[in-house]
């Protein structure tokens, strides 16, 4: 459908306060206020290897990578991929809105 309208589909992970690398001490401060806060990090963890697998397999997406140092929290969790140049992945640092109405 995207292609269809011209229109170009850009794919993000989510950053979390507390994630995986977080000391337990840290995740715990979240508890109160998110109860399932472990549940939330491992599923952070897949939807990230979800949108960068489509990224791979689908070269005219666009992945906008929102965390600070994924590739290297992924690589201490034993997961690997392919760093490519293509499709591009912008980190927030690098990525811009239009500016103008």
């Amino acid at each position: 459908m995207t292609q269809t309208n011209g229109i170009a589909l850009v794919l993000a992970n989510f950053s979390m306060a507390a994630n995986c690398r977080s000391d337990p001490d840290t995740v715990d401060f979240y508890r109160p206020g998110f109860p399932l806060v472990r549940w939330e990090i491992t599923a952070n963890v897949i939807h990230t290897l979800i949108v960068k697998t489509l990224a791979r397999q689908h070269p005219e997406l666009c992945l906008v990578d929102t965390h600070p140092t994924s590739h290297r929290s992924l690589a201490t969790q034993g997961v690997s991929y392919p760093v490519r140049t293509s499709p591009p992945v912008l980190g927030l640092s690098s990525f811009s809105l239009p500016s103008g109405p």
